[in-house]
């Protein structure tokens, strides 16, 4: 496969605030891919269980700083696809609301929590190559 999913996230925050935000970034992930995720499957006392993603989606870690650092480079990259959750993503009800908070907060300013990356292989494993899995 020349494709390559990863969710990076800051292993200084609550278990329970990464998990959503990974779970957050998945879902944004699932609306743009959606032929990467298999056919149900039905068990056999007939309950229908939902499909397997054909790729594999590990979740790193790093700390806050380098996370920015990635989120810029991952924004600059050959990637299909980026998707970040940030401090302000994560407070927001609505779309209106996480709109009108960002446009007040430069990209440099921004708290990132977790950002997910699909595209090429070897432009992923560049920007996260070394990083550990996180293991909450």
């Amino acid at each position: 496969m020349d494709k390559k999913c990863v969710i990076i996230v800051d292993g200084s925050l609550p278990a329970g605030i990464i998990a959503n935000a990974a779970a957050c970034l998945g879902f944004s992930l699932g609306s743009v891919l959606p032929d990467e995720v298999g056919p149900a499957q039905v068990d056999a006392s007939g309950t229908q269980h939902g499909g397997l993603l054909s790729i594999p989606i590990p979740i790193l870690t790093t700390d806050s700083k380098q996370l920015h650092s990635i989120v810029a480079s991952a924004y600059e990259a050959d990637l299909d696809h980026v998707y970040d959750m940030s401090e302000a993503a994560q407070s927001s009800k609505t779309q209106q609301e996480y709109g009108d908070k960002i446009q007040k907060i430069a990209a440099g300013d921004m708290k990132y929590w977790a950002v997910a990356c699909y595209g090429p292989k070897k432009t992923v494993n560049k920007l996260c190559g070394s990083l550990p899995l996180y293991r909450g």
